[in-house]
């Protein structure tokens, strides 16, 4: 009988206050046990105060809180890694340790990987913290990529950065996924005054936030009238006060 397969994927943090990567691996996880009783996928992370999800309600899962480590490495992540008898391991996101630690072990052990960079090599992210992460790629993460077996990307534009970067490995282009049972089949009554804009998002400075408040204040009292915009979302709490 064939050993179930293991996936390990690797992110470095899940707090509720980190946006969209924890929440699609949450998903994405679940997604995939939903499709196999026998897979076996493990979440492997760092320690938060407020992490978004404790545990998957299946037997064939398991999420390690490994401790922070000097400098970003973490020892506890490294035992995990290597305990975990992984098949294949995914890690989300750049920038930070976790994810090389991941490409370093799967290197040493020649096992493959996928990286996701979630938008992290678009053009606005690779401006912020500009010469932090121009040494990042020149010293571990352009090879950590280089050398993964596939990279995945959510949209057309993700694909274009990649690419950009010079990186020629396999890309899989992959929307992040929906499950539209969440989503009431008849459309609900809307209150019709006042009307309301949403605005639905990660509160950071990437998403244009200022903008839309400052052109909002430009408009004519009378256009703004029996208008309201709803701000929704987490972040940090510095910046949202």
């Amino acid at each position: 009988m064939a050993k179930a397969l293991k996936i390990n994927h690797v992110i470095s943090s899940i707090d509720i206050s980190t946006g969209g990567p924890a929440r699609s691996v949450a998903h994405l996880i679940r997604a995939i046990l939903s499709r196999s009783k026998v897979l076996k996928v493990e979440l492997n992370t760092l320690k938060s105060e407020n992490p978004i999800i404790n545990s998957f309600e299946s037997n064939n899962s398991k999420i390690n809180f490994n401790e922070h480590g000097f400098l970003g490495y973490s020892k506890s992540l490294k035992n995990s890694l290597k305990y975990s008898n992984a098949n294949l391991f995914h890690g989300h996101g750049l920038w930070q340790f976790p994810v090389h630690q991941m490409a370093i072990y799967a290197q040493k052990n020649n096992i493959p990987y996928i990286i996701s960079p979630h938008g992290m090599l678009e053009p606005w992210a690779l401006q912020q913290g500009k010469l932090k992460k121009k040494l990042a790629l020149n010293l571990f993460q352009y090879k950590d990529q280089v050398e993964a077996t596939c990279l995945h990307a959510t949209a057309p534009m993700e694909v274009e950065s990649i690419r950009k970067l010079g990186l020629k490995n396999p890309v899989a282009m992959i929307p992040n996924g929906i499950n539209i049972k969440a989503f009431p089949s008849i459309i609900p009554d809307k209150v019709t005054m006042p009307k309301k804009i949403l605005f639905l998002s990660r509160i950071h400075p990437k998403k244009g936030i200022e903008n839309l408040i400052e052109a909002w204040s430009q408009l004519e009292i009378k256009l703004r009238k029996n208008w309201v915009i709803e701000i929704v979302g987490n972040g940090g709490e510095t910046y949202i006060e």
